[in-house]
Formats: C-alpha cells, structure tokens, sequence
C-alpha cells in the first residue's frame, strides 16, 4: 500500500544526497480502524541543519497533518548518505553498502562504509533499487545488510 509522500513528488525516483538527516519520533494519539483512540510514537526523518531546525520543521508539518496534541520525543543524527525514494513503498530500509577503494597514501586496499535509506515494498526488492542505483558504479562494492526501519515518513528540504 503506498504511503504519503507529502512533498515528495509522485511517481519520480528521488536521490536525496549530501543533506544532513534527523531522525525525530513524534507522540501523538491515532485513530485506530476499530474507532479508538490510541497513543502511539512514530519516526521521521527530516532535512535540516540543527537539531533546532528538525524539531521546528517537524512541528510545523505535524500541526498540519495531526489534529490534538503531540510532543516532539526525541531527535538523532543519522548516517544516511543517500535517500532512494518512490510512490509505491510499503517499508523504508536502511542499506549498509560497503566499497573497496585504495588508500592514497598506503596503496593498501580500504573498505568503506556507507549508508542508504531506500523505499521498496519488501527486502528483495530494496536489494534491487541499491543494485540498480549503484549499476554505474566502477569500484567493487557490497551490500553488506539491510534491515527494515521505524521511519514513517520523509520530508526533503523543499526550500521553503
């Protein structure tokens, strides 16, 4: 079933690249199926610079799209490099991609890690979206893990 995007653009693969990505956990009260009222703490991510500007921009979005209150939890770092993001995603999965390069200065071989967000309806296929992502990519690499996420959502500075 796909999401929400918000501002993410319909039907377009989106790379999010070199931003800096918080995590933040927002706990609000939501309707469940059945009628009642349930507390429950979701996870977001948000591009902004501070933790400051994350816990505001996070707040601007939810007063929007939540009715009562809510109370912004907590706000982390997180290690993201890279964000591949379509329409049609069940999960958000956390990607450990790991390189080879060599060093300049020792001519040794390097490994070096890094980390994608990805959007895809189950593990197979978020095993797919890295692959082709990084289809162009001349160094040797590996896709070392990839485990689910509590992220609901993603909210990209739209320059606003």
């Amino acid at each position: 079933m796909p999401r929400d995007t918000g501002s993410i653009p319909v039907d377009v693969l989106i790379k999010i690249e070199r931003s800096m990505f918080y995590q933040v956990k927002v706990k609000f009260q939501k309707q469940t199926d059945e009628g009642l009222l349930k507390t429950v703490t979701e996870a977001y991510l948000v591009d902004a610079v501070s933790f400051t500007e994350a816990e505001a921009r996070i707040t601007g979005i939810m007063s929007a799209e939540i009715e009562g209150e809510f109370k912004v939890k907590a706000a982390a770092e997180t290690n993201y490099e890279q964000i591949l993001m379509l329409d049609d995603y069940a999960s958000l999965y956390k990607c450990k991609v790991t390189f080879v390069t060599i060093d300049d200065d020792t001519t040794k071989e390097k490994k070096v890690n890094r980390f994608m967000l990805v959007a895809a309806s189950d593990i197979k296929n978020a095993y797919e979206r890295v692959t082709e992502n990084m289809s162009n990519l001349l160094v040797p690499y590996s896709i070392e893990s990839i485990n689910s996420t509590p992220i609901v959502n993603v909210f990209p500075f739209t320059g606003e």
